[in-house]
């Protein structure tokens, strides 16, 4: 019953309606051959070197000729150019950042933005999703092509690559509009990230990692969890588990779907749930909000508040249940594991699912022809995960109809035995 499913996959299952020819990157064999040869452009070897930055707090190193740094809302805005036709726009924000909607967000605006300049939007196609990792935070990235009518009537193409990667108080963006240079792009961001050095007040986590979710060979996600000690946040001895995720989903050639989720957990040290709580936004509008914590003025019942889908929700769940936190759920997935246990049950509380309850889950260990699988079962979800020592899986499958779902974990540091 690990934490790494619930949040992004079960709230993707509800949008996931894209056409069946539908890929996680399209074709180019429907362009004109000239399209198909520019987007083969690339630049051969960057170069990183420091970026002489107003405010000396902060290190940045970018290839090619950066323009002087911009101040905007909450960061940074640099112009790179390294021959890649038109400069790259980079942006540096210091503070956190729900990354498929600023992903997406960002190519919607830059492609209007080059549309305002030579015509009008005839109609944008998405050509590439993808997540990942990139020294130790999870990004996003999105491409688009596109099409414009000018004054002459021409019809122009355009290409829009964005890419974020988001972690504590830190957010790093770039895009660029030309076609092409897709490597380049990549390596540009890849380089920006890494080479950075900025200031960030969130305590240091004991364990944090990134899992990256396949949505059916056509979406692409990434999660990011981390394991706060007692005392990180506060003097109470309580540890915080916060967990972050993002999508971008194909729906149609032009029509991309954004999920944004982020959950706080508290729980002490053997795994009682002090309280929880889920933020989700998607495609671009508050879709939860929801809180769960004792409410001492009802007989220690547990008290839901908050807004899901629209409507209001303030509810009470019997206090005499004890929903299964995630340091529980790791114990119990150890358990699973042990010579005289093969199977175990629990409540969980899935936003996703029900906000309202406390929903039934169970694990039963299924390591016959594979070592450490085991199924689980979370309301009406079934899913086949394979687990770590520490009891926190690390790959799983969900099979729903057509749909499949693949989860992966790229990358951790530390320990979950804090």
């Amino acid at each position: 019953m690990p934490r790494t499913l619930p949040l992004l996959c079960l709230a993707l299952l509800a949008i996931m309606l894209p056409l069946p020819e539908a890929r996680a990157q399209q074709s180019l064999d429907a362009w004109p051959e000239w399209v198909r040869e520019s987007m083969q452009n690339e630049v051969g070897k960057l170069t990183f070197n420091k970026v002489d930055m107003p405010d000396d707090t902060l290190i940045l190193k970018l290839p090619g000729k950066v323009g002087p740094p911009e101040t905007i809302e909450g960061g940074w805005y640099l112009s790179v150019d390294v021959g890649a036709g038109v400069p790259v726009d980079c942006y540096l924000i210091q503070g956190a950042r729900d990354l498929a909607t600023l992903t997406h967000t960002m190519a919607q605006l830059s492609s209007d933005a080059v549309a305002a300049q030579h015509g009008e939007m005839i109609e944008r196609q998405f050509h590439f999703v993808d997540s990942g990792e990139v020294a130790g935070l999870p990004f996003l990235a999105f491409e688009w092509m596109y099409t414009i009518r000018n004054a002459d009537g021409q019809t122009l193409v355009g290409f829009t690559k964005t890419r974020a990667a988001s972690k504590g108080q830190k957010t790093f963006m770039c895009a660029h509009n030309n076609l092409g240079y897709r490597d380049t792009f990549a390596r540009l961001f890849n380089g920006f990230v890494a080479n950075a050095e900025v200031p960030d007040a969130t305590p240091a986590p004991y364990y944090e990692e990134i899992v990256k979710v396949d949505l059916n060979g056509i979406g692409s996600g990434i999660g990011y969890a981390a394991f706060f000690a007692p005392g990180a946040f506060d003097e109470e001895d309580l540890i915080e588990i916060h967990i972050s995720e993002a999508s971008l989903m194909p729906v149609d050639r032009s029509t991309i779907m954004t999920s944004d989720s982020t959950s706080v957990y508290r729980e002490d040290p053997t795994g009682a749930v002090s309280s929880a709580s889920e933020f989700t936004v998607e495609n671009d509008e508050w879709a939860r909000e929801l809180h769960l914590v004792r409410d001492p003025e009802k007989e220690n019942d547990w008290a839901v508040s908050g807004m899901s889908q629209g409507k209001e929700i303030a509810i009470t769940i019997d206090g005499s249940l004890e929903p299964a936190g995630v340091l529980r759920q790791l114990e119990m997935a150890r358990d699973v594991f042990a010579e005289d246990t093969t199977s175990v049950d629990a409540v969980v509380w899935m936003p996703s699912i029900d906000p309202t309850t406390f929903v039934p889950a169970s694990m039963t260990r299924d390591d016959a022809e594979t070592e450490r699988q085991a199924q689980l079962q979370m309301g009406p979800i079934i899913y086949t995960g394979l687990f770590d020592e520490d009891g926190n899986m690390y790959n799983a499958d969900i099979s729903i109809g057509p749909v499949t779902i693949s989860i992966e974990r790229i990358w951790s540091r530390g320990s979950l035995r804090e």
